[in-house]
């Protein structure tokens, strides 16, 4: 078992663990008994920091839907804002059944925002300024 510090990007692992765990509610006792560990070791990834070997690490990555990258390619997470991980992390818990809802709403802010930069703001290069559509010159050809 190796230590968090020698281990570059498991910083969060153990409590990335416990909150997916937390938010399948599943007990510790039947996480542990999916990946094959004792619940007390499961205890001490989760809370003191203990790296398991990469066969568990696998497993609970699967079983609690974690992003793989964050752990084995940290720096691709940290070029993402905080809020973006968390919400690409929350997406990957959130059962099958409500993605549509999710994808819906994600498609209406991607049009609210498309159609916020096609119809309200044109920018005019040679003067070097943002101007609103109700300011140009031939706004009804729009």
């Amino acid at each position: 078992m190796a230590n968090i510090e020698d281990c570059p990007g498991f910083e969060s692992f153990g409590a990335d663990v416990k909150a997916a765990r937390k938010a399948r509610r599943l007990s510790r006792r039947a996480l542990a008994e999916i990946v094959n560990i004792d619940n007390r070791y499961l205890a001490n990834i989760e809370n003191e920091g203990t790296i398991p070997s990469l066969p568990v690490i696998i497993q609970l990555i699967k079983a609690c839907g974690l992003p793989v990258e964050r752990y084995f390619n940290p720096e691709i997470m940290r070029e993402e804002s905080e809020q973006r991980q968390r919400v690409s992390h929350k997406l990957k818990l959130c059962p099958e059944q409500y993605l549509s809802i999710i994808e819906g709403a994600i498609d209406g802010a991607i049009h609210k925002f498309v159609l916020q930069v096609m119809f309200h703001v044109l920018v005019y290069p040679h003067m070097g300024r943002t101007v609103p559509v109700r300011e140009c010159p031939g706004r009804a050809a729009l």
